[in-house]
């Protein structure tokens, strides 16, 4: 949460006026069912390969390099660190092309990003709901005008500290491999390679020393990232989703049919703005298709509702002094190695069907 330094508060209550999470606008806005919605891929197969899901974001990216814009978007620093940057550089765009499921430092961007619209520059601003409903909040109606936000469908974000933990076991991991005394740093992550294919995932894990790790359903982070176990406290309950989504335009991943059609990825898109609207039909001039919001959304949940906790949260940041791996273990051991089986079985999916039928 955030910490008010008391020494310089004057008390004039702006940071209480303006937070927009004890201001969100719930039921104020348009239903996303009334939003135009769509499937977008990529033309260019390098700018889908490197991208999570079909490319949204750097095709909006490099239109409004194209007029001569910035865009701010999330990074990985030197110590794999997730932080936002503003660049009009194409390599620092295509370092923020990939999901990283760690929550972003964004530093001093919002005032960089004011800066720029006073001078008149466009900017693409891309990043979580809540960090969208953050710049917002702060820009005058008369700047926003040349603001193109970009949300993602988010499924919450992961502590830090236990991202900084989770590397720090690898490379103790590659270390005693190696069998020496000096660590080989992880210099590169990518948490959903499309090395396999778009529909089986990988986490691409690069060390100094040449060695690449290849990690699937058994990556330890990742499955407590999606069993919702050391995400921040107010994900699980999320004041910007379904009429209180904020930004110009939200995509993620399209899921199940449609893509089938496009090995490579595809993603969705809800123009939740006319000026959202406008920016897709001006940097998307191919394989931009009309779709159903309906379908849309009841594809991707994580639009209207925020996960649930998971009753060993508390449990995981108790134990968590003993290392990532042990509170983890300590917590959801039997479920890991559960599922973990199954998947190896191919038989994950037959379980799982099983198992809601039954709950039915």
């Amino acid at each position: 949460m955030p910490i008010v330094d008391s020494e310089r508060c004057s008390d004039c209550g702006v940071c209480e006026s303006t937070c927009p999470y004890l201001n969100s606008p719930r039921g104020l806005l348009c239903s996303l069912q009334s939003k135009n919605a769509y499937i977008y891929f990529a033309p260019n197969d390098e700018a889908v390969k490197k991208s999570t899901s079909g490319g949204v974001f750097y095709g909006l990216a490099q239109e409004v390099l194209h007029k001569g814009g910035y865009v701010c978007g999330c990074v990985w620093s030197d110590k794999l660190m997730t932080r936002h940057i503003v660049s009009n550089d194409i390599q620092d765009i295509e370092r923020m092309q990939g999901s990283k499921y760690v929550q972003s430092d964004l530093g001093g961007c919002f005032v960089e990003i004011r800066e720029l619209l006073v001078r008149g520059k466009s900017v693409l601003f891309s990043g979580t709901p809540c960090q969208v409903a953050g710049i917002q909040s702060c820009l005058p109606d008369e700047l926003m005008k040349r603001l193109i936000t970009l949300s993602i469908i988010c499924h919450g974000v992961p502590s830090p500290k236990v991202w900084r933990g989770y590397v720090d076991e690898l490379e103790r991991e590659r270390e005693r491999e190696r069998e020496r005394e000096s660590k080989s740093r992880l210099y590169s992550v990518n948490m959903r390679s499309k090395v396999r294919s778009y529909h089986k995932p990988m986490c691409e894990y690069r060390f100094e020393d040449g060695h690449i790790l290849y990690t699937a359903y058994e990556d330890k982070y990742m499955f407590g990232f999606l069993e919702n176990l050391y995400l921040r406290k107010s994900c699980y309950d999320c004041k910007f989703k379904d009429k209180s989504t904020s930004g110009d335009i939200i995509c993620g991943d399209c899921h199940d049919g449609y893509r089938m059609k496009t090995p490579a990825g595809a993603s969705v898109i809800l123009a939740l703005s006319e000026k959202g609207d406008q920016a897709l039909h001006s940097s998307f001039k191919e394989n931009l298709i009309k779709f159903d919001a309906r379908q849309i959304i009841c594809l991707n949940d994580m639009l209207i509702k925020s996960v649930p906790i998971n009753k060993q949260r508390s449990r995981f940041f108790k134990t968590y002094k003993n290392g990532f791996s042990f509170a983890f273990f300590d917590c959801i051991k039997k479920r890991y190695w559960v599922k973990t089986i199954l998947r190896r079985l191919h038989l994950f999916h037959f379980a799982q069907s099983i198992w809601r039928s039954v709950n039915h």
